[in-house]
């Protein structure tokens, strides 16, 4: 498969959500997200410079999708570059993990983290995805910066990556 790296419209949020499903079983984390999603697509977003783009397959159907931006204050804290960018969500579908996609939406963002300044990717992963999250980043070459407690207060920890 050779994935095609697009912005996400508003007609992929059905596709995004079942996507999200697969991985939060409280339908309030999906909806959290998706409010995100939205807003980040609205005139007037509460997040500036937050941004998310879809990987399609061949037929055009959704596979998986990043949000990235400027990289918050408290993981600021976890970087050793001058201008991080952060992963704030990435997600592949279940039938499709395995195959590249992650992989090749962390490569489109080190490319446009390189084109735009950045120096360093950073990621904050939550424990529930130590099984999925936590060993793709290491398996594609973060490495372990540290541990920030979370909302709930579980543990995250957080990935950087020099770019």
């Amino acid at each position: 498969m050779n994935p095609h790296i697009s912005p996400i419209t508003i007609e992929d949020i059905p596709t995004v959500s079942n996507i999200l499903s697969q991985s939060f079983s409280d339908t309030e984390d999906v909806q959290y997200m998706i409010n995100l999603i939205k807003d980040s697509l609205s005139d007037t977003p509460q997040y500036p410079g937050e941004f998310y783009v879809v990987t399609k397959d061949d037929k055009g159907t959704v596979v998986g999708f990043l949000g990235y931006r400027n990289a918050t204050t408290k993981l600021k804290q976890f970087s050793t570059g001058n201008k991080p960018i952060e992963i704030y969500s990435l997600f592949v579908d279940m039938n499709m993990r395995q195959k590249g996609i992650g992989r090749s939406l962390v490569n489109f963002l080190e490319e446009h983290a390189l084109t735009n300044g950045y120096d360093e990717i950073i990621v904050k992963s939550a424990d529930k995805f130590k099984e999925t999250g936590w060993v793709f980043y290491e398996k594609i070459g973060f490495t372990l910066a540290g541990t920030v407690e979370g909302s709930t207060g579980s543990l995250s920890n957080v990935y950087r990556e020099s770019i």
